[in-house]
């Protein structure tokens, strides 16, 4: 019975928004809402740790205006913890570095 009432307030949101032309803005901030959900932040939290660091990523030093996109949540995967909000590019490639970080050191101290 809930996936049929899920199913009805999907259809009742697309049919809603159907002819709005904020359709894709709705969309896109409401994925970006889940997003926060779903690392236990507020908009309110978000946006003072925006404020925090000027609007800057602390790893590239970009603007969040030259970036195109809202920066990203940067967490602790092993503790949760939020660590600061982070570009798109740093945040994918701090990630991909915490992964392989013992075979790059490895690698840059000669271990080929």
């Amino acid at each position: 019975m809930p996936k049929k009432d899920n199913e009805y307030k999907l259809r009742w949101q697309r049919n809603k928004y159907k002819n709005d032309k904020n359709f894709r803005k709705f969309r896109k901030y409401a994925s970006w809402y889940k997003g926060l959900r779903l690392k236990d932040i507020t908009p309110k939290e978000y946006f003072e740790l925006f404020d925090k660091q000027s609007g800057y990523c602390p790893i590239c030093g970009k603007h969040q205006s030259e970036c195109g996109k809202r920066f990203s949540v940067d967490h602790n995967h092993a503790t949760g913890e939020i660590r600061g909000l982070l570009c798109t590019w740093c945040n994918m490639n701090l990630g991909w570095y915490e992964k392989f970080d013992d075979n790059i050191k490895g690698y840059l101290k000669g271990g080929g």
